[in-house]
């Protein structure tokens, strides 16, 4: 396909109609700059020579904000133009001849509005699908409703990147959560707006909030309070570790002082702090035998989280675990819950040698190890110094909500889960 799928996050598609004084460059600048992440050009009045000259400039616009320029209907516009694509409709000509003309290199979007037309040559031809009208329009008064059961059938069935189209604005886009597209065309809710760049930027922050999970490569998940229902294992874990030591004059609050602290920082601490003389790997390995039959047999996994974990293993995501638990542990845990197939790499804070609270050092490892890019990758952490270590690296995090959590992360995050069963 010539186009990538989250480039339909927030696809803006032109109408005269609302241009309120400016010109169609300056408020096609303004969604741009707003965050819109395709532009489509609609002129169903112009000539096709003012046509042409505008999409040449406006090509010259997208390419400075590295955004594809659409054009709609219209073959020779967008050829002559130099636009990186074409979006037809139902009426508007042959799927498989708007291909031989565009060539193989140019994106194609066809308007869909039932299962009857995913034909098998708009499968073949076709880069995006855009589906609609999902709500009542007045910008396309001969759009056919769409429900969202049509919706989620024709995305489930097509298998291409969609975005849905048709009356989407600030006030019903949630309505569209767990359709599975990846995106939505807008057109009044953008240009209809005395501040372009404003609304733009909302309708971005609403549209990543969305279909965040619908445009990743990979999803990282951290396992202890996000994926298994597991901290409290690790309420009394060092002070009970410490006694079978034999250690004298514990600190009584010392599990209180270690609960924000990694394995690997908890472990550096009471060696130093209690002059231990076994090494870092050997008291790790311990404490990893003390609750080995707990992960192995008795944890279980948050509600909702393999249901979750399957869709998007389904949809073709790569995932991975980085944690501060151990290897044995995290596979045994898994494998217990019956998930451990489904994730192509786990890594570990011992592997890498720190600490996720304080470097990103585990997440930039896995996005090396698997060839994906930091924005095609989305990490799911309880921990706010985690999140906070993520942010700081430009990393887009979903802070997962958990009984032993006590800073609120929903301020840290990009996005937050009270329950992973709500997200499928």
């Amino acid at each position: 396909m010539n186009l990538d799928k989250s480039a339909l996050l927030l696809y803006a598609v032109t109408d005269r109609t609302w241009l309120n004084g400016d010109s169609l460059y300056m408020a096609c600048e303004k969604a741009l700059k707003g965050g819109v992440t395709l532009l489509q050009l609609r002129e169903k009045d112009e000539n096709e020579v003012a046509f042409i000259k505008e999409a040449i400039e406006i090509k010259k616009l997208t390419e400075k904000y590295n955004i594809p320029l659409i054009i709609n209907d219209n073959v020779n516009v967008m050829l002559k133009s130099g636009a990186d694509g074409i979006h037809i409709g139902q009426d508007d000509g042959d799927v498989e001849y708007i291909r031989k003309l565009i060539g193989p290199d140019k994106i194609l979007g066809v308007s869909i509005q039932s299962l009857d037309q995913l034909t098998s040559m708009v499968l073949k031809c076709s880069d995006y699908l855009g589906i609609g009208a999902v709500f009542s329009t007045s910008t396309k008064l001969d759009a056919v409703d769409v429900s969202f059961d049509v919706l989620k059938e024709i995305v489930t069935e097509s298998k291409l990147p969609t975005c849905a189209i048709g009356g989407i604005n600030l006030g019903n886009i949630h309505k569209l959560k767990n359709s599975g597209i990846n995106g939505v065309a807008i057109v009044s809710a953008i240009f209809n707006n005395s501040d372009i760049e404003a609304s733009s930027k909302i309708l971005r922050e609403e549209c990543n909030s969305m279909f965040y999970k619908n445009n990743a490569a990979l999803m990282i998940f951290d396992l202890d309070g996000t994926l298994l229902d597991s901290m409290s294992i690790w309420d009394d874990l060092c002070s009970k570790y410490l006694k079978i030591l034999k250690v004298k004059n514990i600190d009584q609050d010392i599990d209180n002082t270690v609960s924000k602290l990694s394995l690997i920082q908890t472990v550096s601490y009471i060696k130093n702090t209690y002059h231990l003389t076994k090494s870092i790997d050997e008291i790790v390995s311990e404490i990893n035998h003390l609750i080995y039959d707990y992960y192995r047999g008795v944890v279980k996994l948050k509600k909702g989280v393999k249901e979750y974990v399957l869709e998007q293993y389904n949809k073709g995501i790569l995932l991975s675990i980085a944690t501060a638990s151990d290897k044995e542990l995290v596979e045994a845990a898994l494998k217990n819950n019956d998930i451990l197939q489904y994730f192509s790499l786990i890594k570990t804070e011992r592997e890498v040698q720190a600490s996720k609270a304080d470097s990103s050092k585990i997440y930039d490892t896995i996005l090396e190890e698997l060839n994906i890019p930091k924005e095609k990758t989305i990490v799911f952490e309880d921990s706010a110094h985690c999140i906070k270590t993520l942010k700081r690296n430009s990393y887009f995090t979903i802070g997962v909500e958990d009984k032993s959590c006590t800073e609120d992360i929903r301020t840290l995050c990009d996005y937050y889960i009270e329950s992973f069963e709500e997200e499928c």
